[in-house]
């Protein structure tokens, strides 16, 4: 087994902090951005195996759920890790009243904050979480038909109905988007598709998994499930470990 006598430091927003200038393992396996992959493998030493998993944009797709029950599991997704992760969905997809699932996901956004607080967000996070709620609030002054529903003198969560069409980035720390559900998601942009990572759907049915495999993602699981994948599953639709084994060949006479 290959001692480690090097390591590679991080912050949440991917700035390298700390990188030892000998790292004489194997195989390096990097989580980032791809600015972060394209610095990691300058430092590569001939011979080693690089495994980089870039950054990714997951969603929600509600086919349909008059009773919207999946708005708890909605709530836990975007709540679990402050959507610091290639999991986290960014907006859901809802094919009936769109407007009303939001309503329930708010309420289901201010329970989870009761239960687990948010932790304390960096002054630029908090910040950026202003300026676009002050821009969503513009937009409904001018009577475009979208609501924003938000905590309560404090940036802990948002949620925003907004019926333009689209896949917006929000300034994450427990900010999602929830639009109505386009007729084909295949015309997403390029630039989208090619990030996409998750999707939770409900109901969480093959017919409905099979509406989406076309849009280049590598999991699809239940809203609910998404921040916690199984052990066997296949990350960006790769063997996990594969790659890390070195098979050796013996032919006899």
């Amino acid at each position: 087994m290959a001692s480690v006598s090097g390591f590679a430091a991080f912050d949440v927003k991917g700035s390298i902090t700390c990188v030892s200038a000998s790292i004489p393992v194997k195989a390096v396996i990097v989580f980032g951005s791809d600015d972060i992959v394209q610095r990691i493998r300058a430092r590569i030493r001939p011979g080693q195996i690089l495994l980089p998993h870039r950054h990714k944009l997951s969603f929600g797709v509600v086919f349909d759920d008059p009773e919207l029950k999946s708005a708890v599991g909605a709530a836990r997704d975007v709540s679990d890790f402050s959507q610091y992760g290639g999991l986290s969905p960014h907006v859901f997809f809802v094919a009936h009243d769109p407007l009303a699932y939001a309503a329930k996901l708010a309420a289901e956004m201010e329970r989870w904050h009761a239960r687990e607080p948010r932790s304390a967000a960096a002054i630029p996070d908090a910040n950026a979480i202003r300026q676009r709620r002050t821009e969503l609030a513009a937009r409904a002054a001018n009577d475009e038909p979208l609501a924003i529903f938000q905590s309560t003198d404090s940036t802990a969560w948002t949620v925003v109905f907004d019926p333009i069409p689209g896949f917006p980035q929000p300034p994450l720390r427990r900010f999602v988007y929830v639009k109505p559900l386009p007729d084909d998601l295949d015309e997403l942009d390029p630039d989208v598709r090619s990030q996409l990572g998750c999707v939770g759907i409900w109901p969480a049915t093959l017919q409905n998994a099979r509406k989406l495999t076309r849009l280049g993602v590598s999991r699809i699981s239940p809203i609910g499930r998404m921040q916690v994948p199984p052990g066997t599953w296949h990350q960006d639709g790769q063997q996990v470990l594969a790659p890390l084994v070195r098979w050796v060949d013996a032919e006899t006479a």
